[in-house]
């Protein structure tokens, strides 16, 4: 599969009714079976619940994935029960979603059942360590981070004295931006879509 047959699925995340969580809440997951296998796919923030999860960006200690994203952590811990029994071969999501998909990865990497690949779009930065991306790298997984033109989301959480966030891997920057600053215009998966 390409980068934009992977941003199509995540587009599509959002108006799928979710095969695990509720419609309402901020972990969702959908499955799609593809011509490489089950790929799970999870939409970004477009709820309450998402939203309190983004506002949420205290560090939450993640054990051995190191210091993470309280809010997202958490929501993707509730389905990580229903997660752990599957055998996806890639995971790809948006914006919040992303971040789901890089900590759920990480996660099946440790339970013996690592994806072959990530397709994470325009997630916010995931960690203040290097614990998640030891693991990923550890775990062969094909971590593909995308930044669209100068979206604003992949920039955060800020970072605060003793806080030095990050992302999980190299970051692959694409596109024309729509301002000469930092928006959120630039955030839009229809926006990731038409530039891939």
């Amino acid at each position: 599969m390409t980068p934009r047959g992977y941003a199509i699925l995540a587009r599509q995340a959002y108006t799928a009714t979710p095969d695990i969580g509720a419609p309402s809440g901020a972990g969702r997951i959908v499955f799609n079976s593809t011509e490489i296998g089950l790929v799970l796919s999870i939409p970004g923030t477009n709820n309450l619940a998402c939203l309190g999860a983004d506002a949420d960006a205290l560090l939450h200690d993640a054990g051995e994935f190191g210091q993470v994203h309280c809010g997202i952590w958490l929501a993707f811990d509730e389905v990580w029960p229903d997660v752990a029994k599957l055998l996806p071969v890639a995971l790809t999501g948006h914006s919040e979603g992303a971040a789901g998909a890089i900590y759920l990865a990480a996660r099946l990497a440790r339970a013996g059942r690592a994806p072959k690949a990530v397709h994470a779009f325009e997630p916010p930065r995931t960690s203040i360590d290097a614990a998640l991306a030891h693991i990923i790298q550890e775990a062969g997984i094909d971590l593909h981070i995308y930044h669209h033109g100068r979206d604003v989301v992949p920039l955060v959480p800020l970072d605060i004295p003793g806080e030095d966030w990050q992302h999980a891997g190299p970051v692959t920057r694409f596109g024309k931006p729509a301002s000469i600053f930092p928006n959120i215009e630039d955030h839009a998966i229809a926006a990731v879509i038409a530039d891939l």
